[in-house]
């Protein structure tokens, strides 16, 4: 077996418990009541075994004595997952769990949150599907194959396809690469429910017009229903319906900033299946304030203060130890006066989402990169060249067309969330092709958010409302055009801090000595370089980053969340003088 390299062991979670991680209800905004659809999590300790491509037998997997361990979610990459070994191409990855299970409905799902890259799935020695991107979450029918008691198997290949969504992965992962990932990383769970039962939502909020739009997709849109919205727990509405299009007009409204997230709630009824879940109404736009174009929340002009987040974890990589550490990471960004982050590459739990609508934090999401990384033509000649040389387009037309699908899958899952503010497409030319195309198909999916289509460079038409620029290597400066300006990455000063970092290869850009040093430099970058611009038009800006991630020293906190580099005073003088 091949390990992964030994690096600094760094822990984020001292209370972890393998037995039962992770274990909440992983889908908030479609909850339903844990003991009346037998909902179950399925993490904790699974069997594995890993078998070589040429010598692999489906049948070997059945009735086989399995003496080894894995926590379930945890890619095996990972320390909390108990392996800590890197998968090969000709690796094939096979889970087992036994489980009992009663069906208290007329149907059962089986879910996934996520798993990379490609997976079979076979329940009680029956096939049941099959997925193929490593991303988002999936869920098979399996009422026909479960039993009281059950055999689950996942057969898990991860070759790390360059085209199929692999983000900041890498085998040799360096520098601005990361340990890969693989297998199970999001949590595995199963629930009945009725025969005619609600498979999704798509909930729209409407500010200027104070409506909500709720659609319901079901397997029978025919049925009666009935609806309750509450504000700080007091029914505001209740109606009843029979269609699956609902529209909802409000005399007054809440809104959902940053300052003040106010969330409504919702149960929804729906034949005999019931779910709850909520929205806010908040606004996210692009218009005209005083000669400059500019993003609106709620039709005012608003900075988005934002950090790049990778959202990496030294035990877990892609996998928190806890909720709890999530939700201390995001406190702590609000804390330090940021009010925005930018998902770099990657698609959390939707658990995280909802910490963020809940704690009131706006995110730009990432598209997730596929396609062969070109440091030369794609990081080298723009920086060079300041944002411009040529880029290349060279990708099969199914290639392409699966990374719209997957674009537009990323919409679909997380397009309940209110915090989201703005999709970004393509991030530095990494394979940009076809733009426009992918914008229009972007737009037509989703008209009530922002899109960046091309983050850092390669402009390539005049439909975007942004001039999007990554600057590092030089002085921030803009000039005014009729786009709204946003300063999408910048900054990533570096300063390693002894006993909390995970290698001892260093990589980030302007190197602090010292705390205070890193203070005072930071300081000075937004008062002088940032803060001067907004008068032409500059709405946001996204420092490099959040915590630092394995290589990479240029966190606000370190790998582990142990120290954390920026002082809530140098946060709250750059974030008061950023505000309008």
């Amino acid at each position: 077996m091949k390990e992964v390299k030994s690096y600094n062991k760094l822990t984020t979670n001292n209370s972890f418990n393998k037995n039962n991680p992770l274990n909440y209800y992983p889908r908030p905004q479609l909850k339903r009541d844990e003991n009346k659809s037998n909902y179950i999590n399925l993490n904790g300790i699974w069997d594995y075994e890993i078998y070589k491509k040429d010598l692999f037998n489906i049948n070997d997997i059945f009735n086989k004595s399995y003496n080894k361990k894995i926590v379930v979610p945890f890619a095996i990459e990972s320390q909390l997952s108990g392996v800590e070994y890197n998968l090969l191409k000709d690796d094939i990855l096979v889970y087992h769990l036994s489980f009992d299970y009663k069906k208290l409905n007329d149907l059962v799902l089986l879910h996934f949150g996520a798993v990379d890259q490609k997976c079979d799935v076979y329940l009680n020695n029956n096939y049941i599907g099959n997925h193929i991107g490593g991303y988002l979450p999936f869920n098979f029918e399996v009422s026909d194959y479960i039993k009281e008691h059950n055999d689950l198997y996942v057969i898990v290949v991860d070759e790390l396809s360059h085209y199929l969504p692999y983000g900041k992965q890498r085998t040799d992962h360096k520098g601005m690469w990361y340990t890969p990932v693989s297998g199970i990383w999001k949590t595995v769970w199963i629930e009945s429910v009725p025969n005619n039962y609600i498979k999704s939502l798509k909930i729209t909020p409407y500010f200027d017009t104070k409506t909500l739009n709720v659609i319901i997709n079901s397997n029978n849109n025919d049925l009666e229903g009935n609806i309750k919205i509450y504000l700080d727990k007091k029914i505001i509405k209740e109606l009843s319906f029979n269609t699956n299009n609902i529209n909802i007009l409000f005399d007054d409204i809440k809104y959902w900033t940053p300052e003040d997230p106010t969330l409504y709630d919702v149960d929804i009824t729906y034949g005999n299946d019931s779910i709850t879940t909520y929205f806010a109404f908040r606004k996210f736009s692009v218009d005209n304030y005083l000669d400059n174009k500019v993003i609106m929340l709620n039709n005012k002009p608003y900075f988005m203060h934002g950090l790049l987040d990778q959202g990496y974890y030294p035990d877990g990589i892609y996998t928190p130890a806890s909720l709890d550490v999530v939700e201390k990471d995001l406190k702590t960004i609000k804390e330090l006066g940021f009010n925005t982050l930018r998902k770099h590459i990657k698609v959390e739990d939707d658990m995280w989402y909802y910490l963020c609508d809940k704690l009131g934090i706006i995110v730009w999401q990432d598209f997730v990169n596929m396609f062969p990384y070109r440091f030369f033509t794609d990081t080298i000649q723009p920086t060079i060249l300041n944002n411009k040389g040529f880029k290349l387009n060279c990708y099969k037309k199914n290639d392409k067309e699966f990374f719209i699908k997957h674009s537009l899958e990323i919409i679909d899952s997380l397009y309940n969330h209110p915090s989201i503010a703005l999709w970004t497409i393509f991030n530095e030319g990494w394979g940009e092709h076809d733009v426009k195309k992918v914008y229009n198909a972007v737009k037509e999916k989703d008209s009530t958010r922002l899109i960046d289509p091309y983050s850092g460079w390669f402009k390539v038409g005049n439909f975007s409302d942004f001039t999007s620029k990554h600057i590092y290597f030089r002085r921030i400066k803009f000039k005014k055009t009729s786009k709204c300006l946003i300063l999408t990455e910048f900054g990533g000063y570096s300063l390693m801090i002894d006993g909390h970092h995970y290698s001892n290869n260093v990589y980030g850009y302007g190197g602090c000595p010292s705390i205070e040093k890193y203070n005072e430099d930071f300081k000075k970058l937004y008062l002088e370089q940032v803060v001067p611009f907004i008068k032409i038009g500059l709405s946001a800006s996204i420092y490099t980053q959040v915590s630092d991630v394995e290589d990479e020293i240029n966190g606000l906190m370190t790998y582990d969340r142990k120290v954390i580099k920026l002082t809530k005073d140098t946060g709250k003088i750059v974030s008061d003088a950023l505000k309008h």
